[in-house]
């Protein structure tokens, strides 16, 4: 969380500390091997959904467990904030890789019909 930005401020957080509504403790924060760990599993988990979506399978498969456990391991160490994060930026990485294969598979289709001209 933010570092008081003043003595009100401070007041208020220290409050909701004691009410029990805020962590005593600061937040975790986890390394940057940790994090990269994290997101290259997000990333295999994804990337294998997508896999078992297209073959069309529905129920979990063995890898999938595998691959989902694995995430939840390696996220222990990361604060919710940096899960979340990580999380997200896995699926715009993959979000940008999509749409990078379409534009280069329109950029072929094209040259392709100026060709045969």
């Amino acid at each position: 969380m933010n570092k008081p930005q003043s003595a009100e401020h401070a007041r208020v957080r220290q409050a909701w500390r004691d009410a029990g509504l805020l962590d005593p403790a600061p937040p975790r924060r986890a390394t940057p091997e940790q994090c990269r760990a994290y997101r290259e599993a997000v990333h295999a988990l994804h990337t294998q959904g997508l896999y078992e979506q297209r073959v069309g399978i529905r129920e979990e498969t063995p890898v999938f467990d595998r691959l989902n456990g694995r995430v939840c391991e390696l996220e222990e160490p990361l604060s919710r904030w940096q899960r979340i994060w990580h999380f997200q930026r896995v699926d715009a990485e993959q979000d940008l890789i999509r749409l990078q294969r379409q534009s280069d598979r329109q950029d072929r289709d094209r040259r392709r019909a100026g060709r045969s001209r």
